[in-house]
């Protein structure tokens, strides 16, 4: 027996449901996600912010560059997909734990790959169409990976599947999804920016990027990651049922 619901949610009761399953899932994921914020912020706090910038890009490098953001890309990757598989894990009631996670995230690599060069073509010609578009897209591909890795679809599968899923109920999904994540943004710049006055004046730096700046951005997001794990999680479930009413071959 899942906890996920059996039924059909309204766009509260899943924030609800989702605050509610999160301080279950948070307990059993947080290690994982301080990792994966940890690994994020590494280049930021022992490089400037210029070099880590060009870590996360790949134009204008030397051999050992490439090597490095390829290492560091693969690490982002395996921690997002470790993260998704121990959640839906604790959500349906599996077996498993932080190893077992880690290592079907790793096994998730090879699919994740592609899926994130079609996802970037997808993404990067949308928006080039215009603003809109690339947001609808953007909003229907949050399922994307998570498919690929909850539901061990492939990425060509993965891909049709989150269209299939998302559509027709796009504005709901994009209520669910991106108004806490534009919530969580003011706040943690809010608080980033009011407390940066008084940390610089008895830490500064100079030349370096800020540690206190992604102290807060780590603090904050691995307790935010979980979050919005469990409520793309829950919301997918949501999407899911609504598309069996209709379609049992959907979800």
């Amino acid at each position: 027996m899942a906890l996920f619901s059996s039924e059909r949610l309204s766009v509260g009761q899943i924030f609800a449901t989702s605050f509610r399953l999160w301080k279950v899932v948070f307990a059993k994921v947080q290690l994982l996600a301080f990792l994966a914020f940890i690994w994020g912020a590494l280049p930021y706090i022992f490089l400037s912010d210029l070099d880590a910038t060009r870590l996360s890009m790949f134009s204008n490098k030397t051999v050992e560059e490439v090597i490095l953001s390829v290492i560091y890309l693969l690490g982002l990757i395996w921690f997002f997909a470790a993260v998704y598989r121990r959640a839906y894990q604790v959500l349906n009631l599996q077996g498993g734990g932080l190893l077992n996670a880690l290592w079907i995230g790793l096994k998730k690599l090879l699919p994740l790959i592609p899926a994130l060069i079609i996802s970037g073509v997808v993404l990067t010609a949308s928006y080039l169409v215009f603003l809109i578009p690339g947001v609808i897209v953007m909003v229907i591909l949050i399922f994307y990976y998570p498919l690929i890795v909850v539901d061990d679809l492939g990425p060509l599968v993965a891909f049709k599947r989150c269209f299939n899923l998302v559509w027709g109920d796009w504005v709901r999904t994009a209520v669910v999804v991106l108004v806490p994540t534009i919530l969580f943004a003011a706040v943690s710049i809010s608080i980033e920016m009011g407390g940066w006055g008084f940390f610089s004046a008895i830490y500064p730096l100079s030349g370096k990027s800020s540690i206190y700046h992604h102290l807060v951005k780590l603090v904050f997001g691995a307790f935010y990651f979980p979050f919005f794990v469990t409520l793309v999680l829950v919301q997918l479930n949501d999407l899911k049922i609504r598309k069996s009413l209709m379609d049992p071959t959907i979800a």
